[in-house]
């Protein structure tokens, strides 16, 4: 009984984590498509600690935001340049920012 309750007890609060990681998912999804990204979501993260990525391109700048499974979110820029790519970890804990910063190392790439 103690095993039945302590199971639904353990959905309910993973449907809860799942429900809270698509809704900020679908608002970082709509930020991004605003601000001229071309968004794709990646089921298999680099990141073992990350749950989702989301992949969002602009000219030869990525921005990668992996959800991460204790929640909130870290945000790495990727910046293309032929085969090579340089990626930078960022030390922010929101999305502008990151979109700020996927700007300007566009801006400095060319």
């Amino acid at each position: 009984m103690m095993k039945n309750m302590l199971g639904s007890l353990y959905e309910k609060k993973l449907a809860a984590i799942g429900s809270v990681r698509t809704r900020e998912q679908g608002r970082y999804r709509t930020v991004l498509e605003e601000s001229g990204f071309k968004v794709s979501r990646r089921h298999s993260p680099h990141r073992f600690e990350a749950a989702d990525s989301l992949v969002a391109e602009k000219g030869n700048v990525i921005l990668e935001v992996a959800q991460l499974l204790r929640g909130g979110s870290a945000f790495s820029v990727i910046v293309k340049r032929g085969e090579r790519r340089k990626r930078v970890s960022l030390f922010t804990g929101r999305l502008e920012e990151a979109i700020a910063y996927a700007d300007a190392a566009q801006y400095l790439a060319r």
